[in-house]
């Protein structure tokens, strides 16, 4: 089974999928018989793992794999999970109820704000991990209701943990953590977000 340096290097291979990697790791003793099944060569991809790790470790951030047992059980069954889970801060107990809140970044004040801020409160007051995505609007009202009720609440995000925007966002995502919260990415430390990551970080939401 390969290492965690060794997994974080071959995300980074390019042009395989995180089943691959899964798989992969599963299989192989080392990163050279993995890229060997493949048919890449191993350039300078410890290196650059390395750097990861570093930039991660700098940024309190810690490297979950699928395959070790912090693993969150409700993501083993996705067909498309995600070889690699990059946090900061406490992942929620697996027993934990958990409720998705997501929805438009223009909300209306009177209506949209106000609804989910009491469903939010109930949920949060009845134990619920309120999970959502950090974007402005409902995201952010979630997000910022759970904390203020003294609540749990995940932050799924579609960038490395340090590249989030804006800093209001930043500023968030810090009371998330310090609450007992945290915020969650598939994506490396340094990788700013893509059009395409947004969709796909939904997957991990739900």
């Amino acid at each position: 089974m390969l290492s965690t340096h060794a997994i974080v290097a071959l995300s980074l291979a390019g042009k395989i999928t995180a089943a691959d990697i899964i798989s992969l790791a599963r299989r192989c003793m080392c990163l050279e018989d993995a890229l060997a099944e493949i048919g890449r060569a191993p350039l300078d991809l410890l290196a650059e793992a390395h750097n990861v790790m570093e930039r991660c470790a700098a940024n309190n951030v810690h490297i979950v794999t699928a395959l070790d047992e912090a693993y969150p059980l409700r993501l083993r069954d996705l067909d498309r999970r995600p070889a690699l889970l990059y946090v900061r801060g406490t992942l929620p107990p697996e027993l934990a109820p958990s409720i998705a809140v997501v929805g438009t970044r223009s909300c209306s004040l009177h209506y949209g704000k106000v609804i989910t801020e009491q469903f939010v409160e109930r949920w949060t007051e009845r134990g619920a991990v309120i999970v959502s995505g950090l974007a402005n609007g409902i995201d952010t009202i979630a997000h910022e209701t759970s904390v203020r009720a003294r609540g749990r609440t995940v932050a799924v995000i579609a960038s490395g943990i340090d590249r989030i925007t804006p800093l209001a966002a930043v500023r968030l995502a810090d009371r998330i953590v310090s609450s007992g919260g945290c915020v969650v990415s598939e994506y490396a430390c340094g990788v700013a977000a893509l059009p395409p990551y947004f969709p796909a970080r939904n997957r991990i939401i739900s």
